[in-house]
């Protein structure tokens, strides 16, 4: 399906399918670019309030501040829809488009990936198109967790600071640091009470935030 649908379509250069978790409810398949805005909600911890269930949640999407936040990523779509990102777990991507921006840059941190390599896609004019009539069961966690925690927690982080370093302004990879480094040592701070082992995530991340630079400006120049 994913390859009739780019044989039929030569403006679109990657498509992915509509996942599903292992008990057939909906799994998230697209992301909208990670905005300023939406990674300090993530950062600070206030996504968690609008966790799949949450009320909150209903009521953002209801005033129609979803996208704004990024919480009408999981929702079902019935016919193929253009996206900023489609999620890593299945992408098929055009032949032609892979020549021209090449892979995935092995400098980028987890879970930020796909997020560099279909911006490139989309900035040499490529469209990404999530699928509806492809459907996959993803197994494991798929990133579904929106308390991330340990090991995944810090690369989440990592990841989110090096994309804005090649992507954005030093002043808003500026903010980001900063955002970081305040929220992370409160986290750090009261994690210390209860459990040691979850404090020092929160630390390393800290610590990552001072002094983590990666030297981007040949791929923005």
């Amino acid at each position: 399906i994913l390859v009739e649908y780019l044989d039929a379509h030569p403006e679109v250069g990657l498509v992915g399918p509509q996942l599903y978790y292992e008990d057939g409810s909906l799994q998230t398949s697209a992301y909208s670019d990670p905005s300023l805005l939406r990674m300090i909600y993530k950062i600070t911890g206030l996504a968690k309030l609008t966790h799949q269930r949450s009320p909150l949640r209903r009521w953002l999407l209801k005033i129609g501040l979803g996208r704004l936040l990024n919480i009408d990523s999981l929702r079902t779509i019935t016919t193929p829809e253009r996206v900023d990102v489609v999620k890593g777990a299945v992408m098929v991507v055009r032949r032609d488009a892979y020549l021209q921006v090449g892979g995935m840059d092995a400098s980028m941190k987890a879970y930020a990936e796909e997020f560099d390599w279909q911006w490139r896609l989309r900035q040499h004019g490529w469209q990404i198109v999530l699928v509806p009539e492809a459907k996959v069961t993803h197994f494991g966690l798929g990133q579904a967790l929106l308390t991330l925690q340990g090991e995944r927690l810090y690369y989440d982080r990592l990841g989110i600071l090096t994309y804005f370093l090649k992507h954005r302004s030093w002043w808003q990879a500026m903010i980001i640091r900063l955002v970081m480094l305040i929220s992370h040592t409160f986290w750090g701070l009261i994690w210390l009470v209860f459990n040691r082992e979850r404090a020092s995530v929160h630390f390393k991340i800290v610590k990552m935030a001072f002094t983590w630079y990666y030297p981007f400006a040949a791929a923005k120049s």
